[in-house]
C-alpha cells in the first residue's frame, strides 16, 4: 500500500469543494481517500503514505484526517491487536446535507451570477471551443455492475460502496 498510487480520477463533490471549514489540502486528501477506497470500500493508507505523498509531516496528516472526520465527510475505524492499532480504515460517509444540483449549478451558493459576462455561452460552447466532444462520467458498481449517477456514494441496486468511474462521450 505504501508505494501504491491510484491511477484514476479523484472525485471531490461540491459539498466538500465549497466547505469553507476545510483547508485546500484537506479537500485534495478527501479526493485521494475516495480513490483509495475504490477497491475495498474503504482506505487503509497510513499517515506515512499521505505525508510522503503531500510532503508534510504525519502529524499534519493526522490533523487533516481528524478534521475531515469532525466535519462529517469520513469515518475512521481502528482494528486493534491488543493495545496496538493494527490498521485504520477510512470510509467515505454519504452526503446527507447536500442540496440538489439544478442543471449543473448549485443556485444556493453565494457568488452565482445569472449573466456572468466572461462565461457567456456565445463564447464558451462546443462549436467555438476545441474539437473534442465533452465527456460524461458515471459510476459503475464494482459488485453488481450497474451504472448510476455521479455523486451517489452507494449503489442504488445492491447498496455497495465499491465503484469505479465510467466515461462516455456526449452525443
Amino acid at each position: 500500500m505504501e508505494n501504491e498510487k491510484p491511477s484514476y480520477y479523484a472525485i471531490i463533490p461540491a459539498n466538500v469543494r465549497y466547505d469553507n471549514r476545510l483547508k485546500a489540502n484537506e479537500k485534495l486528501m478527501y479526493g485521494e481517500i475516495v480513490c483509495l477506497s475504490n477497491k475495498n470500500g474503504y482506505c487503509f493508507a497510513s499517515n506515512k503514505y499521505f505525508s510522503e505523498l503531500y510532503e508534510v509531516s504525519p502529524q499534519a496528516i493526522s490533523g487533516w484526517v481528524k478534521h475531515l472526520e469532525k466535519c462529517g465527510y469520513i469515518s475512521c475505524e481502528y482494528l486493534h491487536n491488543g493495545t496496538e492499532i493494527k490498521e485504520r480504515r477510512i470510509s467515505i460517509l454519504p452526503d446527507t446535507n447536500s442540496t440538489k444540483l439544478e442543471k449543473g449549478i448549485n443556485k444556493t451558493l453565494k457568488g452565482y451570477k445569472q449573466n456572468f459576462k466572461d462565461n457567456n455561452i456565445k463564447f464558451n460552447n462546443i462549436k467555438n471551443n476545441s474539437s473534442s466532444t465533452p465527456k460524461i462520467y458515471y459510476m459503475i458498481c464494482s459488485d453488481c455492475g450497474c451504472e448510476y449517477e455521479m455523486g451517489n456514494w452507494e449503489c442504488p441496486k445492491c447498496h455497495s460502496k465499491k465503484y469505479s468511474i465510467g466515461e462516455k462521450k456526449a452525443s
